[in-house]
């Protein structure tokens, strides 16, 4: 005598462990972009020492601190570094 089967069944036992597969990767490749973006972030070039005075600056409204602020501003190394750039950019 012939068994009837539906012929779903025998392609059904495949999709489930496919997909956990696919799963499995995708996980991976993210948890390895993840690290590596962890590790061009730790490596990243340190900031200059003027952006580093402007983000030590008071936040203070005191006329004092604002006029320690100023001078601990160096304006000339930011006119020269906006100089540069402008002369590094495309026209």
């Amino acid at each position: 005598m012939e068994q009837n089967q539906p012929l779903g069944t025998a392609k059904e036992g495949r999709t489930g462990p496919t997909i956990g597969i696919i799963i499995v990767v995708i996980i991976v490749l993210i948890l390895v972009g993840l690290y590596f973006w962890g590790e061009r972030l730790r490596n990243a070039e340190p900031m200059d020492s003027v952006t580093n005075t402007l983000q030590e600056q008071s936040a203070s409204d005191e006329l004092d601190d604002i006029e320690t602020d100023l001078d601990a501003t160096m304006i000339e190394e930011l006119d020269s570094d906006l100089e540069a750039s402008f002369m590094e950019s495309p026209q």
